[in-house]
Protein backbone atom coordinates (compact mmCIF):
# COMPACT_ATOMS: atom_id res chain seq x y z
CA UNK A 1 0.00 0.00 0.00
CA UNK A 2 1.27 3.47 -0.94
CA UNK A 3 2.00 5.64 2.13
CA UNK A 4 -0.27 8.41 0.76
CA UNK A 5 -3.16 6.07 -0.06
CA UNK A 6 -6.23 6.85 2.03
CA UNK A 7 -4.81 10.18 3.26
CA UNK A 8 -6.79 13.35 2.82
CA UNK A 9 -5.37 15.85 0.35
CA UNK A 10 -5.17 19.63 0.15
CA UNK A 11 -5.10 21.81 -2.96
CA UNK A 12 -2.49 24.55 -3.13
CA UNK A 13 -2.21 27.30 -5.76
CA UNK A 14 0.19 30.13 -6.40
CA UNK A 15 -0.69 33.08 -4.20
CA UNK A 16 -2.69 36.07 -5.38
CA UNK A 17 -4.32 34.73 -8.55
CA UNK A 18 -8.09 35.15 -8.67
CA UNK A 19 -10.72 34.42 -9.95
CA UNK A 20 -8.96 31.36 -11.46
CA UNK A 21 -6.04 29.85 -9.60
CA UNK A 22 -2.80 28.90 -11.33
CA UNK A 23 -0.15 26.34 -10.50
CA UNK A 24 -2.64 24.15 -8.63
CA UNK A 25 -1.46 20.94 -7.07
CA UNK A 26 -3.01 18.34 -4.80
CA UNK A 27 -0.78 17.02 -2.04
CA UNK A 28 -1.33 14.72 0.93
CA UNK A 29 -2.30 16.58 4.09
CA UNK A 30 0.78 17.37 6.16
CA UNK A 31 3.19 17.53 3.21
CA UNK A 32 5.33 20.67 3.07
CA UNK A 33 4.91 22.95 0.06
CA UNK A 34 6.84 26.08 -0.97
CA UNK A 35 5.76 29.35 0.67
CA UNK A 36 4.70 30.79 -2.70
CA UNK A 37 1.65 28.50 -2.59
CA UNK A 38 -1.48 29.00 -0.53
CA UNK A 39 -4.04 26.41 0.53
CA UNK A 40 -7.22 26.92 -1.50
CA UNK A 41 -9.23 23.72 -0.93
CA UNK A 42 -9.45 20.72 1.35
CA UNK A 43 -8.99 18.58 3.22
CA UNK A 44 -10.77 16.20 0.87
CA UNK A 45 -10.13 12.95 -0.94
CA UNK A 46 -7.61 12.98 -3.76
CA UNK A 47 -10.46 12.46 -6.26
CA UNK A 48 -12.41 15.43 -4.85
CA UNK A 49 -9.28 17.59 -5.08
CA UNK A 50 -8.81 16.55 -8.72
CA UNK A 51 -12.38 17.60 -9.54
CA UNK A 52 -11.96 20.90 -7.68
CA UNK A 53 -8.75 21.67 -9.60
CA UNK A 54 -10.49 20.95 -12.92
CA UNK A 55 -13.31 23.36 -12.04
CA UNK A 56 -11.33 26.17 -10.38
CA UNK A 57 -7.83 26.28 -11.80
CA UNK A 58 -6.40 27.41 -15.10
CA UNK A 59 -5.03 24.70 -17.37
CA UNK A 60 -1.88 23.08 -16.01
CA UNK A 61 1.39 24.91 -16.42
CA UNK A 62 3.79 23.45 -19.00
CA UNK A 63 5.73 20.51 -17.57
CA UNK A 64 8.98 22.47 -17.36
CA UNK A 65 7.34 25.15 -15.19
CA UNK A 66 5.58 22.85 -12.77
CA UNK A 67 6.87 22.54 -9.26
CA UNK A 68 6.95 19.48 -7.13
CA UNK A 69 6.50 19.85 -3.39
CA UNK A 70 9.66 21.42 -2.07
CA UNK A 71 9.98 23.72 -5.07
CA UNK A 72 12.18 21.56 -7.25
CA UNK A 73 11.84 21.60 -11.03
CA UNK A 74 10.51 18.26 -12.27
CA UNK A 75 13.12 15.98 -13.71
CA UNK A 76 14.30 15.29 -16.28
CA UNK A 77 14.60 18.77 -17.71
CA UNK A 78 16.40 19.52 -20.94
CA UNK A 79 19.17 22.09 -20.84
CA UNK A 80 17.55 23.67 -23.92
CA UNK A 81 14.50 24.46 -21.75
CA UNK A 82 16.72 26.61 -19.52
CA UNK A 83 18.34 28.59 -22.34
CA UNK A 84 17.20 32.19 -22.71
CA UNK A 85 15.11 32.24 -19.53
CA UNK A 86 15.59 34.76 -16.71
CA UNK A 87 18.03 33.41 -14.15
CA UNK A 88 18.43 34.14 -10.44
CA UNK A 89 21.63 32.82 -8.84
CA UNK A 90 22.08 32.98 -5.10
CA UNK A 91 24.02 31.34 -2.28
CA UNK A 92 22.08 29.19 0.19
CA UNK A 93 20.84 31.31 3.10
CA UNK A 94 20.72 34.62 1.20
CA UNK A 95 17.40 36.47 1.43
CA UNK A 96 15.22 36.22 -1.69
CA UNK A 97 12.34 38.30 -2.97
CA UNK A 98 8.97 36.57 -2.66
CA UNK A 99 7.77 37.40 -6.19
CA UNK A 100 6.88 34.32 -8.19
CA UNK A 101 7.98 34.38 -11.82
CA UNK A 102 7.25 30.98 -13.41
CA UNK A 103 9.55 31.69 -16.36
CA UNK A 104 12.55 32.31 -14.06
CA UNK A 105 14.99 29.59 -13.07
CA UNK A 106 16.56 30.01 -9.64
CA UNK A 107 19.94 28.43 -9.02
CA UNK A 108 20.90 27.78 -5.40
CA UNK A 109 24.65 27.48 -4.75
CA UNK A 110 26.55 26.27 -1.72
CA UNK A 111 29.35 28.39 -0.22
CA UNK A 112 31.85 26.75 -2.61
CA UNK A 113 29.78 27.77 -5.63
CA UNK A 114 28.44 24.28 -6.41
CA UNK A 115 24.81 23.95 -7.53
CA UNK A 116 22.53 22.56 -4.82
CA UNK A 117 19.25 22.80 -6.71
CA UNK A 118 17.43 24.40 -9.65
CA UNK A 119 13.84 25.51 -9.31
CA UNK A 120 11.24 27.44 -11.27
CA UNK A 121 10.04 30.71 -9.82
Amino acid sequence: MDATEGKLHLVYALTGHLPKYIGCMSVPEGQIVPAIFERVFGPATEAECTVWIAENCTPPLPEYLRLVPGGMVRQPMLVSELTGRPLRIYTKGEPLSQDYRPERISVELDTDGLILRLWAG
